[in-house]
């Protein structure tokens, strides 16, 4: 049985305002979900332009709290028992203080776990970046830090590439803004030896 994508255009006749009253129709379009059959419906805001929020209260009232910034992350997020530690020995990815550390990112275990390994990782010494300003080089960092997690486990699992799938490497963000959030790494169920996603909670 094959799935097809269904959309319903819609036309809508006026007089625009601007282009003094003329005539117009204005377009939108009902999509159809293949499965379910819920619909969603596309419209056109042209004329609404989003502005930019001045977040910088929020940044610094969410600063002396923030468990991912550099003073903070050391002192009050959990830690890897040694024994979830012993043999580790990934290239680029150091143990220190019951954490992995690679380059500026720090990764810790998920105090609410949801399965058996279960990490978030502090991507910057920053509290907060740009979205526009975030280094490509933070990211990919971050991402071989929650891949090497699974490094003790590589003779269970094999090989490490295929222990961690990122389904959404998520930068918490407020649009613009991308106060330092958690990138959480996925696992891998041992029974089916297939990923199971990771996530990124904002």
């Amino acid at each position: 049985m094959s799935i097809s994508f269904k959309a319903e255009k819609k036309f809508s006749s006026l007089l625009d305002p601007r282009r003094q009253f003329d005539p117009a129709q204005i377009e939108s379009e009902i999509r159809y979900d293949p499965l379910t059959q819920d619909t969603a419906r596309i419209c056109h805001f042209s004329g609404v332009v989003p502005q930019a929020e001045d977040m910088s209260a929020l940044l610094e009232s969410t600063r002396p709290h923030c468990p991912f910034c550099e003073s903070q992350v050391g002192r009050i997020t959990p830690k890897f028992t040694d024994e979830f530690l012993h043999g580790f020995g990934a290239q680029g990815t150091m143990v220190a203080d019951g954490r992995l550390v690679r380059g500026e990112a720090t990764l810790f275990p998920n105090l609410f776990p949801y399965d058996e390994i279960s990490a978030i990782a502090a991507v910057s010494h920053a509290h907060a970046f740009d979205a526009k300003a975030m280094p490509s080089g933070l990211i990919a960092e971050t991402i071989k830090l929650a891949r090497d997690i699974f490094y003790p486990r590589k003779k269970k699992f094999g090989r490490i590439e295929d222990c961690v799938w990122l389904a959404d490497l998520e930068l918490s963000a407020c649009i613009r803004w991308l106060p330092i959030a958690s990138a959480y790494a996925g696992g891998l169920d041992a029974a089916s030896r297939k990923p199971f996603g990771a996530r990124v909670e904002r």
